[in-house]
């Protein structure tokens, strides 16, 4: 399953890098929701020990590059929102990381705080940076 969707995701952010005809702010969009999907994905079937966090925290940073300050702030509420969804599908004991990973929900919100708190840092950082170019 993950081998499946990793390499449809793969072949899709392939075809969006080489297909000239699509116009650049929706390849953006698209590139970015191909990111969340992954790190979603990821980050279900491997747990926190996995890389689909590092997917998710680069969301933000990729969407601060390509699509300015409003893309960046999408993928960074986009980013809590699913951190929240994962903490309430850890408390309805839906995903079992606390059998596997000892990671229960009460564990998912100093990790997910965490990882918030420095996916705000960097997209501030991140957008001070790029108005610096404009």
């Amino acid at each position: 399953m993950l081998a499946i969707a990793t390499t449809l995701l793969y072949s899709a952010a392939f075809f969006l890098a080489f297909y000239r005809k699509l116009e650049f702010r929706f390849k953006a969009v698209c590139t970015i929701v191909l990111f969340c999907l992954l790190g979603i994905i990821l980050t279900v079937v491997l747990g926190p020990i996995g890389g689909g966090r590092l997917w998710l925290f680069s969301t933000t940073i990729i969407a601060a590059f390509l699509l300015g300050n409003r893309g960046a702030a999408a993928a960074f509420g986009a980013n809590v929102l699913i951190h929240i969804g994962l903490y309430f599908l850890l408390r309805a004991d839906i995903l079992h990381w606390h059998e596997f990973y000892g990671v229960g929900a009460e564990v998912w919100i100093a990790h997910s705080t965490n990882f918030i708190l420095l996916n705000l840092v960097v997209v501030i950082c991140n957008v001070i940076f790029l108005e610096g170019f404009i």
